[in-house]
């Protein structure tokens, strides 16, 4: 497990969280379940890919989001069950990415770890499983694949 450190980064997303939760409150697309900032680990799983991938990250607020693409064509997944993730997605999302990137984040030493990756198909195929909150496509993170085999594909795209 290969840890990336976001402490350099903390205050700043969470102060951009803060405004995200304060702009999107009422947005039937900002799930908030219990009590977890669900916008603070999405930008905290774009940070530490930004950080690994070499790949610029947006921090504008987008009042109609980002239409499922965190960069290009890939969405990234943060869970704060970082000792043993499942990439998650509910089954009929408005938007859909090429790739999925699943980001396991530890608030408590401030640093995340990517487990992998997969493809669209790969994701929608899973089955869904209902962890309290609704059906969701689940894939744990031993069953995806490698991040060097994502950065081959988006170095050579």
């Amino acid at each position: 497990m290969k840890w990336i450190s976001l402490a350099d980064y903390w205050d700043m997303l969470m102060k951009l969280s803060n405004e995200r939760n304060a702009q999107k409150r009422g947005f039937a697309s900002s799930r908030y379940y219990n009590n977890v900032n669900t916008h603070f680990l999405g930008l905290c799983g774009e940070q530490a890919w930004s950080i690994e991938s070499g790949l610029p990250m947006r921090y504008d607020l987008l009042i109609d989001g980002d239409g499922g693409k965190d960069f290009e064509d890939i969405q990234v997944k943060g869970t704060s069950h970082w000792d043993n993730p499942s990439l998650l997605e509910f089954p009929n999302p408005k938007y859909t990415s090429r790739y999925y990137v699943l980001v396991g984040i530890n608030q408590k030493i401030k640093s995340a770890w990517i487990p992998g990756f997969c493809v669209k198909h790969e994701l929608f195929e899973a089955p869904l499983r209902d962890r309290g909150y609704g059906p969701r496509h689940s894939i744990n993170h031993f069953k995806l694949r490698s991040i060097e085999a994502l950065k081959r594909i988006i170095k050579y795209a």
